[in-house]
């Protein structure tokens, strides 16, 4: 199925004219976020989209799979979840007697991970390696440079934060006060209007290699929570958390 079929086949028209960049709602899909939008104008693409369509942005997956169930957009992250829930007895013995809230912030932990090692690798890469915001590498001004990854990595984002403020919500205030409902919001809103401008990307991506530190902040609480906190793994971590701040806090300005 091609883009502009694909188009056609979700809005009952012609070509999208924003059909480069993003796919369009479907009728049901529209009514599910409750969005109102007429295709001759401008399209809202939906998260799941942004999570998915970026990352495969000719695929017919995107219609046949992701169109008809919008949640199976956040079924990566479901695995992570459920593999941390899984694998963790097996590594961690006291994990059993962990208590529910305390099993359900562990698992959560799993997937922030698991978002953190992609986002900070990719928004490397972008920033130092691609050449993509490199000054003289384009004649369009860096403000406006964006990629299919890096687009890709910011929609994975989107995704991620919204799970993680679902489970946030749904857990209240177990796995945070309002401050992360603000903090997650916030994320979603910068991210999802780089992402629809395709301005700002760099800066966004600045922002989003801070994660590099969340797997030390994350070790930290296992292992505050597993009773060893005065082993050296402890002490190593936060040595490690601090340098890992130092230098994602320096690369950016190279």
């Amino acid at each position: 199925m091609t883009r502009a079929e694909g188009d056609q086949w979700l809005w009952g028209s012609k070509s999208c004219p924003d059909a480069d960049e993003f796919y369009v709602l479907r009728p049901q899909l529209r009514n599910w976020f409750g969005i109102e939008t007429n295709p001759s104008t401008h399209s809202v693409p939906s998260i799941p989209i942004l999570l998915v369509g970026t990352l495969f942005p000719s695929s017919s997956l995107v219609f046949d799979v992701f169109l008809n169930n919008p949640s199976a957009a956040s079924l990566p992250l479901l695995i992570v979840y459920k593999l941390t829930g899984f694998l963790s007895p097996l590594c961690f013995k006291g994990y059993d007697k962990l208590t529910e809230a305390e099993k359900i912030e562990w698992n959560n932990r799993g997937f922030s991970t698991f978002h953190a090692l992609i986002v900070a690798s990719a928004s490397f890469y972008l920033l130092l390696l691609s050449g993509l915001f490199y000054e003289d590498s384009q004649d369009e001004l860096i403000i406006n440079r964006k990629s299919i990854v890096s687009n890709s990595v910011l929609g994975i984002s989107v995704g991620y934060f919204l799970a993680d403020l679902s489970m946030i919500l749904w857990n209240f205030p177990a796995l945070g006060g309002l401050e992360y409902v603000l903090h997650h919001g916030l994320s979603m809103y910068s991210i999802f209007l780089s992402l629809i401008s395709g301005q700002g990307q760099m800066y966004i991506l600045m922002v989003l290699f801070s994660e590099a530190t969340t797997p030390f902040v994350n070790l930290r609480w296992y292992l505050d929570v597993a009773g060893r906190k005065s082993s050296k793994m402890y002490v190593c971590n936060g040595v490690l958390l601090f340098l890992g701040w130092l230098v994602q806090s320096k690369i950016p300005n190279s």
